[in-house]
């Protein structure tokens, strides 16, 4: 999502190098540590900050520079008493999945890692006394809800000091629990299987006041029992139910992770074609829901717009942006939703923004988008006033003539994506069945700005650039009558794409359909699939490395994305084609499959009313176009801290709470348990969520009675985890 560069780094080393200590704290021991602090303070290539007294020197290694230093707030923020989705609205008794995950073997980090260097001297002595933890006790009363807005169910209290202070207790509390059910299940049957990490739930959307206020609405009727009893309006306005299991062993590797509870879906839920004319909803839900079923926050809209890009947002806490798609015109205005404060606007005075199947944030104010009207074309569109700051053309390179020559409706630029910077573009086009890369451009702001990139290459159909290589090694050369000939004659392996990323390294997750618009066939036997490629530039090859296949047809939609644990996050739909007609199945799932086994390890099927088969709408029921996954806070993997002579040294790996497409700057500080801080400086989260390795240094023994390290982003949301040196 766009970068924000950082013209004063050069300034900001050179006041960093003469921010060195002119004495030492540590009296007989301080020239040696003097020496130690210059020759770290000559690899400083980021911010100087003091603070407490202490000298701090960050060295930032990563090869960019995101957030631009003014933009970056770094007061803290009082997220437990202004943000609403932090009342706390359980219902009393009611049980909930406490179980904890055992320890899985966690994955290597990546040899490419990037890593973040902090380093500190000490704090002078401080009277400073430790500050009184704040919020709100765990199990206060809620405050009242806007059923009109948004509803919390369950919704985790979030306060940064009383999760913080009731971390160790908590984690003891789970493992006793966990104890317990594997005791209880030994007891209660002769099944040595340990299955005390599974746990299933039954959502019904009715029960939620929000969304049973707008059916009752849309519906005209007073009562829920009116409503029910007109089975096909109802069954119209919500599904049947939705059904969850999970295994949090394989939802949380190594329980380094967010529990359940705070591992969020966000997705639109939408029945289509179930409305009174064809190509309408009858009822639209965006959701955002914890692992374990609570719903955390609702938007309710009309049947005459869906929602099909849904991202988060860079510059607003828990904000989602999106690409309406009003009539199935796949074309609407942007729409932008705060799923904690319940805030919804719809920019349509800025008339429709285009193809609605994505866009993307880039820098504070911009939103790149893809006129319908004009082909080959992107707009970066300020969101403030609508107006277009710059534009980037598409043309020439390896870019067929015959495809430039398309119109919009032919080519279908169903994803793309801005990377490096802004600096590079990846487009997917489902009717063509490829994906392409653009040359480098620098791009200008400015309401007249643009420029024009040619493409670099083009991955699957006859235009092909690059070799593609099977799952079994099978090579299949471009022009070739064996490449040509792939997925019945279309010269690829993947059609019908959706929802292609780049996730850094070459590597590309998409959802192929494996559906061939042209021909109306499915090229292949085994169904849709969730797809990871590798591109090797250098090779000139893509290569297919994963497969998860679905075991049924899907025409359009799905998703297939990375997640911080390695494991791949989808959602689908089985069409018609691929249920029996005296078959009643579900009409939709999210799920998540782990990588390295290709076990599930959470999935949800939304049931509806069992008449797929037999309608003569070729798509209709319950589905989605795509799922996104949040974190309500920064991920911090793994803290350990070594001891040394010179220093002591504090290690872990970080996740932003949301996926972006660029790098993205944030802080962090080391806090002992009497309130001095010990070290703090910049950091920077890796693109795609890739993992982030941090290493921090402090003075010998600072931590020795306990300390904790706390990352936060740009918005304000901060994770944190304890640790001892």
């Amino acid at each position: 999502h766009g970068s924000f560069r950082d013209s004063r780094a050069t300034a900001a080393a050179a006041a960093a190098a003469a921010a060195a200590p002119t004495r030492s704290p540590l009296g007989g021991r301080g020239y040696a540590l003097l020496g130690f602090a210059v020759a770290l303070s000559m690899m400083v290539v980021s911010v100087t900050k003091t603070s407490n007294n202490a000298n701090v020197w960050v060295k930032d290694m990563s090869a960019t520079s995101s957030l631009d230093e003014e933009a970056f707030n770094y007061d803290e923020v009082g997220q437990a008493e202004t943000n609403p989705a932090n009342v706390q609205a359980a219902k009393a008794g009611k049980a909930k999945v406490l179980a904890k995950a055992k320890a899985l073997a966690m994955a290597a980090k990546s040899a490419s890692a990037t890593t973040t260097t902090i380093s500190a001297a000490p704090a002078e002595p401080a009277a400073a006394q430790p500050q009184a933890k704040s919020g709100p006790e765990a199990g206060t009363e809620a405050e009242a809800v806007d059923t009109q807005a948004w509803f919390t169910n369950d919704f985790k209290n979030s306060a940064k000091a009383t999760k913080v202070a009731s971390q160790k207790a908590a984690k003891a509390a789970k493992a006793a629990k966990t104890k317990s059910k594997d005791s209880e299940g030994d007891a209660s049957s002769g099944d040595s299987s340990d299955s005390s990490s599974y746990f299933t739930k039954t959502i019904h959307l009715e029960d939620n006041p929000v969304i049973e206020a707008a059916i009752l609405k849309a519906s005209g009727y007073a009562t829920l029992d009116e409503l029910q009893a007109d089975e096909a309006t109802y069954s119209s306005m919500v599904p049947k139910e939705m059904v969850i299991e999970g295994d949090l062993d394989l939802i949380n590797p190594g329980g380094e992770y967010p529990d359940p509870e705070e591992t969020y879906l966000a997705f639109n839920l939408q029945c289509h074609d179930c409305g009174d004319l064809p190509y309408l909803s009858s009822m639209n839900y965006i959701l955002v829901m914890n692992l374990v079923g609570d719903i955390v926050a609702c938007h309710a809209h009309n049947e005459s717009v869906s929602v099909d890009a849904l991202h988060p947002s860079p510059v607003n806490s828990k904000e989602f942006y999106m690409g309406m798609n009003v009539k199935y015109n796949e074309d609407g205005p942007l729409g932008i939703w705060n799923w904690g404060t319940g805030d919804f606007k719809q920019y349509d005075e800025y008339g429709w923004v285009g193809n609605s199947h994505d866009l993307q944030w880039a820098q504070d104010k911009y939103v790149w988008h893809v006129r319908t009207t004009t082909d080959w074309q992107f707009r970066l569109m300020d969101v403030e006033t609508g107006k277009g700051a710059s534009h980037l053309n598409i043309s020439g390179g390896a870019l067929p003539i015959g495809w430039e020559n398309k119109a919009a409706v032919e080519i279908d630029v169903n994803h793309f994506q801005f990377d490096s910077e802004d600096s590079v573009a990846y487009m997917s086009f489902r009717d063509l069945n490829a994906f392409v890369k653009t040359e480098s451009f620098e791009l200008e702001i400015g309401e007249n700005s643009g420029t024009t990139a040619a493409i670099k290459w083009v991955a699957g159909s006859h235009n092909g650039s690059f070799a593609i290589v099977d799952l079994d090694g099978t090579r299949y050369e471009p022009g070739t009558p064996e490449y040509n000939g792939l997925y019945n004659g279309i010269g690829s392996l993947w059609a019908g794409h959706h929802n292609l990323e780049h996730y850094g390294n070459g590597e590309f997750m998409m959802f192929d359909n494996a559906y061939d618009d042209d021909s109306n066939m499915w090229p292949n036997p085994s169904g849709s699939r969730m797809l990871i490629v590798q591109v090797d530039e250098v090779d000139e090859s893509v290569t297919l490395v994963w497969e998860h296949s679905m075991g049924y047809n899907t025409s359009v939609f799905g998703d297939n994305d990375r997640l911080p644990t390695g494991n791949l996050l989808g959602c689908a739909w089985p069409h018609k084609s691929s249920i029996d007609t005296t078959e009643q199945t579900y009409d939709a799932e999210i799920v998540e499959v782990v990588r390295e086994t290709g076990d599930i390890a959470w999935n949800m099927k939304i049931w509806g009313d069992g008449t797929r088969s037999t309608n003569s709408q070729q798509i209709y029921g319950w589905m989605m176009y795509s799922v996104e996954r949040v974190y309500e806070e920064p991920i911090i993997i793994n803290p350990s801290c070594t001891t040394g002579s010179s220093a002591d040294t504090l290690t872990f790996d970080t996740f932003n709470n949301f996926k972006m497409a660029s790098d993205v700057a944030g802080e962090m500080t080391v806090v002992t348990a009497s309130g001095d801080k010990v070290a703090s400086g910049g950091i920077t989260w890796r693109s795609h969520w890739q993992s982030s390795p941090i290493e921090a240094k402090m003075w010998p023994g600072s931590c020795s009675d306990g300390c904790t390290v706390t990352v936060k982003n740009r918005v304000g949301e901060s994770g944190s985890a304890e640790f001892t040196c």
